[in-house]
């Protein structure tokens, strides 16, 4: 059954089928990847993908989602191994949302 074609909603074989797939950008920091974690294991249904070149990235993260059977995806870049910025997306079409990540705290910082 395909991810995008679920049966009726009211009908129950309906499952929610959405799916995310978190990626990153070449040049993330440790820290930066620590957070990627901590969020992959927060998400339910989430997949992880390698890195990507930032060159012609969204095409290029849609068809990752269309091969994964992805209905969102999560895109983590970095500028200047300072900055991190994540980008919210609904593909294939649908409305992004960026985001400036600022006073990162990982799971390992945390004494519980």
């Amino acid at each position: 059954m395909n991810a995008f074609k679920d049966p009726e909603p009211n009908s129950k074989d309906w499952k929610n089928r959405q799916r995310t797939l978190i990626v990153s950008s070449r040049g993330v920091t440790a820290t930066h990847r620590q957070l990627i974690s901590d969020i992959f294991d927060l998400i339910a249904n989430a997949k992880r993908d390698s890195k990507i070149e930032r060159k012609g990235q969204k095409q290029v993260i849609d068809d990752l989602c269309n091969e994964r059977s992805c209905n969102n995806y999560l895109f983590f870049e970095s500028h200047k191994h300072t900055d991190l910025f994540m980008w919210v997306c609904k593909s294939p079409a649908g409305p992004s949302l960026k985001f400036e990540v600022k006073e990162i705290h990982t799971t390992l910082e945390l004494k519980l």
